[in-house]
């Protein structure tokens, strides 16, 4: 998770997809990049908050990678691991069983979206 008055100059930097452009419950697909183009992880970025966004990792220490950039960077934000994991139910029958889980707000979430 990255917070903070600088999240999106930061978040912008780590990856050659156009972030600030999201809105609080949007969420999308990007690669993270080191300084020579090479896919260090490929996360979906949620934004959270105005200044918050959240890196859903499937695995890597991609967490160590941010603050090692954040140290050398001189930005405004706090980065910190947040004790979630994801998990992704695909198939013809998951909105069905989202929505048994969850109601039926779920199926009129639209693609790369969240509840806020």
């Amino acid at each position: 998770q990255v917070m903070g008055p600088d999240a999106v100059k930061f978040v912008e930097k780590l990856t050659p997809r156009l972030l600030s452009t999201m809105k609080v419950g949007q969420c999308r697909y990007a690669l993270l990049t080191d300084h020579e183009g090479m896919v260090i992880n490929d996360p979906v970025v949620l934004r959270l908050a105005e200044d918050r966004f959240w890196f859903s990792i499937a695995d890597s220490d991609v967490v160590l990678w941010l603050k090692g950039i954040l140290a050398a960077s001189g930005f405004d934000v706090r980065v910190e691991e947040v004790p979630v994991s994801p998990l992704a139910v695909q198939g013809p029958k998951s909105i069905a069983v989202i929505r048994d889980l969850f109601g039926d707000w779920v199926q009129d979430l639209k693609y790369y979206h969240f509840q806020p």
